[in-house]
């Protein structure tokens, strides 16, 4: 049974005091896991601030990555492969990290549009962190994504709007142990989840209108008695970030970055993406010499090619990389070795600075392929252009 009392030590307190006894200074207090690199960073950039340094390991040898970084992040590019070996890649990294770091708090990112096997990769990760509750919440009321009564509304840049049943989502299997958990106020979320755990549901799936729902999930469920995996978008994570303790790290120095041109690669095919590219073709076409762009093409482009179109652009200072496949191929192309979250230009479109590879010190803007305006692409080139000037 959950046991919900302000007079207990939260959750979050007491993985502090642990923290402070069996992790070192120098190790994560949070570790999230991705099934796409443009979730793994835009859900790293919410824990932002506070002095946390926050980064996203990119090659599999990870334990240097964890070293000085308040919060790391990882990619297990599970999108696009079956459920059966997504919930594999996710459960075996989510071990070997739980075995690394037992007193971490592990987030799980999943899609606020619904994508990917979350449900699969949810399980996989609770049992091999061993919690016994998912706190799932994948609203993120900031750009358009609500659940009400367990159903995603995905309102999108043009006006539509697509509904989303979550426990469909779900394997038969599962649907038993899902318990739905409305909004309203304190006590209406703590009776919600009692409920819940009196009949042995251990996936509270939230409804979350806005952000002042999410606060609420965050601070009613972090004060479980029982180990919690958080799952959801960057917009849970925001508010999941305000109860975490300050860093460990020094994270108040600038970045060191390169100076040169902005490289746009862009590889989703979502129509969406085609009108930002369309967009970003048509301006400012007097300026075009500070910036290059190419489309690539996952399993086509190799690795030489992408590194070729890298030095042809040279000197290069930046680059724009739209969709989670992508964004993975061109970095593992360029032997990138981690990306260090420095931001957001805009909600859900984080950046950062690449380190190790070709590309050392360039800024890196990654972009969910059907993330953001029809002028997205114009703004980061401009956003570029500031940072790097």
């Amino acid at each position: 049974m959950v046991i919900l009392n302000s007079s207990l030590k939260t959750q979050a307190s007491r993985q502090e005091e642990s923290a402070s006894e069996t992790l070192g200074r120098d190790e994560p207090q949070v570790v999230i896991l991705a099934d796409d690199l443009t979730g793994a960073c835009d859900s790293a950039a919410a824990f932002l601030g506070q002095r946390r340094r926050v980064r996203v390991c990119l090659q599999d040898d990870y334990d240097a990555g964890l070293s000085d970084a308040d919060v790391c992040s990882f990619s297990t590019n599970s999108r696009n492969q079956s459920s059966a070996l997504a919930a594999h890649h996710v459960g075996s990294l989510a071990g070997n990290l739980r075995q690394r770091l037992p007193a971490a708090i592990f987030f799980k990112k999943i899609d606020s549009a619904g994508r990917g096997h979350f449900a699969e990769e949810m399980e996989a990760a609770r049992l091999a962190v061993g919690a016994d509750l998912t706190v799932c919440a994948p609203a993120f009321p900031e750009v358009g994504r609500c659940v009400l009564n367990g159903t995603l509304h995905v309102w999108d840049a043009r006006g539509g709007e697509a509904g989303i049943r979550l426990p469909e989502l779900f394997p038969d299997e599962m649907r038993e142990k899902i318990a739905l958990i409305p909004g309203g106020t304190d006590r209406d979320v703590e009776d919600a989840v009692k409920q819940a755990r009196n009949k042995g549901r251990h996936v509270l799936l939230c409804d979350a209108n806005s952000a002042a729902d999410l606060q609420r999930i965050v601070r009613v469920l972090h004060r479980s008695s029982q180990r919690v995996l958080w799952a959801g978008s960057a917009g849970i994570g925001f508010e999941l970030a305000r109860i975490l303790k300050p860093g460990i790290s020094d994270a108040t120095s600038t970045p060191a970055r390169k100076r040169g041109k902005t490289l746009i690669l862009c590889g989703s095919p979502h129509p969406l993406t085609r009108t930002q590219m369309e967009r970003l073709t048509c301006a400012d076409k007097d300026e075009q010499d500070d910036r290059r762009i190419a489309q690539v093409r996952c399993g086509e482009s190799s690795e030489d090619n992408l590194r070729k179109i890298f030095g042809d652009a040279e000197p290069v200072g930046s680059l724009v990389l739209t969709g989670g496949d992508t964004a993975a191929m061109v970095l593992r192309a360029f032997d990138a070795e981690s990306i260090e979250v420095a931001g957001q230009m805009s909600p859900g479109i984080p950046w950062g600075i690449v380190r190790g590879g070709i590309a050392d010190g360039c800024i890196v803007i990654t972009k969910s392929g059907g993330f953001g305006d029809e002028h997205v692409l114009v703004n980061a080139l401009h956003f570029c252009r500031g940072v790097t000037a």
